[in-house]
């Protein structure tokens, strides 16, 4: 081996060894005659110094050397004491190198590995052997590697065979259109490469492989979405003569092993279940992030007397309205954000939308059409939460006993009988001469300042 240790193990026990290190520069620094440099591996970073008393013949060549240079190093293993760096796992120690040999020396790279401010993709896939180089993708291929051996390790102690399966066949009809291969020895004839390896399922369950499982390497020629890109690898595991509970038991048992074997922790098993029905109702899609808790709410009850003609429509129509409760961002969403979500809604199949704000005791700047008094700001809280964070709101409801002069605006904006119950409505007039009424039933007092109305309804 040219190496006997890698960048990454070197620690205090060490100290005193005569140790070969290789990998690429990662940094470099000239203090006062001692050359420092940063060389990195899959493994990690040491710092090896070129001091000038111990190999003067190799300073020269130490200076020479910049960021991405391939080299071998050879040192003894010092303690650096007080100069430790703790943002490194091998900070304690440091190479003091009489030997130095230069593998590559490397053009200035378009962009430098460590970066904080990577590139565009465009550039990054260019240069991919420099962009593979980053901590970050090594971290993920090496998760990608544990889960793999984890897998493979624990349907052998479950009995499970691995079966590979021909990568060129035949094509089926399936959901996405298949990747053609011409056959050189077939003219005019093409190879469809698999979508999934379940064609051959039937195969071998009745030949016999009655516990098996692959991770399968599959092609579909389809649009890209956020999960799903044109090759991708899957697990797939096939068994007989077993029912629903052993095939739950069974990747359970999967889960909590890939949990302990990547991150050391372990998970309550059975897993949380859930039924198709339950995670459209509350989340709106089959395979729902349980850490998402804007969980959708159904309202149709409360707004279905609403003349919201968006509600009323689509209600009519046997549709359905529902809502979530997205905490705090009444403090993040301006007008303008929030009226951009209705094109965004708009893409995945609703009909339209309508937002409202909520605190315990207060809704503000309403906006909305005149309803029935069922539909109102209160109910909707309360169908969805009554911890809301509010500045914006849309509530509909009527006030037959609110003051005449006022009664138009309170009518588009009102609340209903609720104790202990206030509400204030400002306007965004602030001309001069304006006036604040509050009111209760049966009052009216009139000041200065901005339009407002108090409501306290027993």
């Amino acid at each position: 081996m040219l190496r006997t240790k890698t960048c990454g193990e070197l620690r205090s026990e060490n100290v005193g060894e005569d140790v070969t290190l290789c990998g690429w520069v990662d940094g470099y620094r000239d203090h006062n005659g001692v050359v420092f440099i940063d060389l990195r591996d899959r493994y990690g970073i040491t710092q090896v110094a070129f001091k000038l008393d111990l190999a003067p013949e190799i300073q020269e060549q130490a200076r020479k050397l910049r960021n991405e240079d391939v080299l071998r190093a050879k040192g003894t293993v010092v303690d650096r004491g007080e100069n430790e760096n703790p943002k490194l796992d091998t900070g304690k120690i440091e190479i003091h190198a009489n030997e130095l040999e230069i593998y590559s020396k490397s053009k200035t790279p378009p962009f430098e590995p460590g970066t904080q401010e990577l590139p565009n993709e465009e550039l990054r896939l260019k240069y991919r052997f420099i962009d593979l180089r980053r901590k970050e993708l090594h971290d993920a291929l090496a998760i990608r590697h544990r889960v793999c051996k984890i897998t493979r390790d624990y349907f052998d102690a479950q009995g499970f065979m691995e079966i590979e399966t021909p990568m060129l066949g035949r094509s089926t009809p399936e959901g996405a259109r298949d990747y053609l291969v011409p056959s050189r020895v077939h003219p005019g004839a093409f190879y469809a490469l698999p979508q999934s390896p379940q064609i051959y399922k039937q195969i071998l369950m009745v030949a016999g492989y009655d516990r098996y499982y692959q991770l399968a390497r599959c092609f579909r020629d389809e649009d890209l979405r956020a999960d799903r890109q044109p090759e991708f690898t899957q697990i797939d595991v096939e068994m007989a003569f077993v029912d629903r509970e052993d095939i739950f038991s069974t990747i359970d048992g999967l889960v909590g092993a890939l949990v302990e074997g990547v991150r050391g922790t372990s998970i309550p098993l059975p897993l949380p279940r859930i039924s198709y029905h339950d995670a459209m109702e509350r989340f709106g899609s089959d395979k729902p992030d349980l850490r998402f808790d804007m969980e959708l709410v159904d309202v149709g009850e409360t707004v279905a007397d609403c003349e919201f003609g968006v509600f009323k429509n689509v209600i009519a129509g046997g549709g359905r309205v529902r809502g979530m409760n997205a905490k705090g961002a009444a403090e993040k969403y301006s007008r303008k954000n929030i009226d951009g979500l209705t094109a965004f809604v708009g893409d995945y199949g609703a009909k339209g939308w309508r937002s409202f704000v909520s605190k315990p005791t207060r809704l503000a700047n309403f906006v909305s059409t005149r309803p029935s008094p069922s539909f109102s700001a209160t109910n909707i809280s309360g169908r969805l939460s009554t911890n809301w964070t509010a500045k914006r709101a849309t509530c509909c409801s009527s006030s037959p006993t609110s003051p005449p002069s006022l009664r138009p605006r309170w009518e588009r904006c009102g609340f209903g009988s609720v104790a202990s119950w206030s509400c204030t409505i400002r306007r965004k007039s602030t001309a001069p001469g304006s006036s604040t009424f509050r009111w209760s039933p049966g009052t009216k007092t009139k000041t200065a300042g901005t339009p407002s109305i108090t409501r306290s309804a027993r």
